[in-house]
């Protein structure tokens, strides 16, 4: 199970909010985290601000150290490989896109990265911008396009250099209502074009619902339960899990007995 911990930057660095936890050296992020995910799932991470889920996508992604625990693809063991050995990609909430390129050359310059012959280059990205419906947008520079428009371009260089894991760090949370319902539907096709597992994080349930065919919920940097959508929205394990799931919020009930009604 991993654990993560950032050393005290400050002597007099604790916090007084209930939410934070801390050992002698520093600042308890994550509390022995322990996930299994399927190859090609779509596996969602959802909790509130501050839960740890980002930490441990960026932990996944080789950009933080792991304090304890280890993380492996497969059999293959990868707490030392460097980021850009572990064969991701990884969107995240700004786009990120080279301002002076197009969307088809923002999009393709992952595989003109790897000198791959230039018509199987355009092959690959007209595929992927005909699945995000952005054929259209093809010539047009970032400046020209969207918020949505940007997004589904970042997210299309992200998957065409065909990586085993895509790794999405609320990539949709910047953009209005209509955007973020649109591109839900393209990542859905998006994955079911693909042989990648994407990990997504969000705070938002709605997406994590409509996107996971597993998924998890986080708090205070622990796992509170895994499984199917359907599993946690219907059997939550805890009161955590059963309020933080549905709309509108699930009512709890404390239960109280005959003899306490009573005053016995």
């Amino acid at each position: 199970s991993l654990v993560k911990v950032y050393p005290f930057q400050k002597k007099h660095a604790v916090s007084n909010d209930p939410r934070r936890h801390y050992t002698n050296e520093g600042e308890l992020a994550l509390r022995g985290v322990s996930l299994k995910i399927a190859p090609h799932d779509f596996f969602v991470i959802l909790g509130p601000s501050g839960c740890g889920k980002t930490t441990l996508l960026r932990m996944i992604a080789g950009l933080e150290d792991i304090t304890a625990g280890a993380i492996a693809f497969g059999d293959r063991l990868i707490n030392d490989v460097p980021t850009a050995d572990r064969d991701i990609a990884m969107v995240t909430q700004e786009a990120g896109l080279y301002p002076h390129l197009t969307v088809e050359e923002n999009i393709a310059s992952p595989l003109a990265a790897m000198m791959l012959p230039q018509d199987e280059i355009e092959q690959k990205v007209s595929r992927i911008m005909r699945i995000l419906d952005i054929y259209d947008l093809r010539k047009k520079k970032p400046r020209s396009l969207s918020g949505g428009e940007r997004q589904l371009t970042a997210i299309g260089r992200a998957v065409i250099k065909g990586t085993e894991l895509i790794l999405m760090d609320e990539p949709l949370s910047n953009l209005d209502e209509s955007s973020r319902n649109r591109i839900r539907t393209y990542l859905i096709k998006l994955h079911n074009d693909t042989d990648a597992t994407f990990i997504y994080v969000t705070h938002s349930q709605e997406e994590a619902l409509v996107l996971a065919d597993h998924m998890a919920v986080m708090n205070e940097g622990r796992i509170m339960q895994a499984g199917s959508p359907e599993s946690l929205y219907y059997e939550p394990e805890n009161e955590f899990v059963a309020s933080f799931l549905g709309v509108p919020p699930m009512n709890i009930f404390t239960h109280v007995s005959l003899q306490e009604q009573n005053g016995e």
